[in-house]
């Protein structure tokens, strides 16, 4: 069975997948997007190329996300730099476009999870 982005991320940085952070009593929708932060970041940091600063002095890419009605998802439509703090769509940063585009293609379902209250993590 092919493991996900999550599961390779996990192993990478000697981190249980099967624990979760604690969602229980919280509503569904609440409770997916708790797990799909989660997630999130831990395929992030398991890349080594994240970036925090927010300084305008370093660039940081980012993948952009657009939200298609007729989907009723976001897509990855393109990847850029940013030296600025951005609005939703950009709350992953990288040190480097490939990464960046990589990370928002592969996790674009828990990215949606995270996201949009309709749609599963």
């Amino acid at each position: 069975m092919k493991k996900t982005p999550f599961e390779i991320a996990c192993k990478k940085m000697g981190i249980n997948p099967t624990l979760l952070p604690g969602v229980e009593g919280l509503p569904e929708v609440t409770a997916k997007r708790q797990i799909a932060d989660y997630k999130l970041d831990i395929i992030a940091d398991a890349t080594g190329k994240r970036v925090e600063e927010l300084s305008g002095s370093n660039l940081k890419y980012t993948g952009w996300l657009e939200y298609v009605p007729s989907l009723r998802r976001f897509v990855c439509t393109r990847t850029d730099f940013t030296s600025t703090t951005t609005g939703l769509g950009a709350r992953f940063w990288f040190s480097d476009r490939n990464t960046a585009t990589k990370f928002t293609q592969e996790n674009i379902d828990l990215i949606n999870g995270l996201m949009a209250p309709k749609i599963t993590a």
